[in-house]
């Protein structure tokens, strides 16, 4: 017989016991047998990337500054970041709050060359990090470029106008238009940034930047309008980690990055608390997020989830 047990929460540890049932009575119960449902239980996940789990194997086969040429894909979509020449990142055991990081130390970076999935209207992209240094110039976090590196999206610490994050879609591909979210000051503070893109109709695009629990929204007037962003093109397959484009070190990140997850949709409100707290909780981010956005952060909060 099977016995299905719906409405799980992401994170949360089930424990069970099971037993026959008849006519005379109820059997021996079994051993207990645990079980904590992840974030690729939520539909849309199309990249996961743990620091935990960097080949695969929890990171077993990695000494504490070994280099990364190889982050494995968690989603079994095949979507592994590579790097076969010498600027590789490295795996670090004390990291971002003291855990396990793959830091790119402004010298370094990994890509997919065959990243097609961010062409529908909505996605989600959530990446637990830590600035080494946030002054200085351009740190490019993450980018999604074309071959003739022509970029459709960024998410970089910027210096123009202070030192700060911005988030920026870009279409069509390389050119100065676009929809940009910026305005957060850059510190060298662990912290989970979010960037969020809903479809709201047939004429506006929310695009959304989060910083831990707060939104920012302004717009950057000198690009153009928020209405009619238009959707990526395929040819828009190099994601990169760590500068601005797959082949160099331009705009090199100083940081290191815990852990990613982008979803082609937008997180449902309840999906976004489960997984904000799935990740709070095991990154030491509890002081700083508010998984369920109620004025409460997850650490004093008795209910984090509602």
């Amino acid at each position: 017989d099977n016995y299905s047990h719906s409405s799980l929460t992401n994170s949360t540890t089930y424990y069970y016991k099971v037993a026959d049932v008849n006519s005379t009575g109820i059997g021996t119960l079994s051993s207990e047998v645990n079980t904590a449902p992840s974030v690729s239980s939520i539909s849309g996940l199309v990249l996961w990337l743990d620091a935990n789990s960097v080949v695969g194997q929890q990171n077993t086969t990695l000494d504490n500054g070994s280099s990364v040429s190889q982050w494995t894909d968690l989603s079994g979509n095949g979507y592994s970041l590579t790097q076969s020449l010498s600027t590789k990142p490295t795996f670090s055991t004390s990291g971002l709050n003291g855990k396990n990081t793959v830091s790119f130390n402004g010298n370094s970076n990994l890509y997919s060359d065959n990243f097609t999935e961010l062409t529908t209207d909505n996605y989600t992209i959530l990446v637990v990090t830590q600035l080494d240094n946030s002054t200085g110039g351009d740190q490019a976090l993450l980018s999604m470029t074309d071959v003739s590196a022509n970029a459709g999206l960024g998410i970089t610490k910027i210096s123009w106008g202070g030192h700060r994050w911005i988030v920026l879609q870009r279409m069509p591909k390389g050119n100065s238009g676009g929809n940009t979210r910026y305005g957060f000051n850059s510190d060298t503070q662990p912290h989970l940034l979010m960037v969020e893109r809903k479809a709201n109709g047939s004429s506006t695009d929310d695009l959304n930047l989060f910083l831990d629990n707060e939104s920012n929204s302004s717009v950057n007037n000198d690009l153009t309008s928020i209405l009619n962003m238009s959707n990526f093109e395929w040819s828009l397959k190099y994601l990169s980690f760590g500068s601005i484009y797959y082949s160099s070190l331009s705009r090199p990140f100083d940081g290191g990055i815990s852990e990613i997850l982008i979803y082609t949709k937008a997180l449902a409100t309840q999906e976004m608390a489960e997984v904000k707290y799935y990740l709070s909780q095991k990154w030491a981010l509890t002081s700083s997020v508010e998984s369920d956005v109620d004025g409460t952060v997850d650490a004093n909060d008795a209910d984090p989830l509602n």
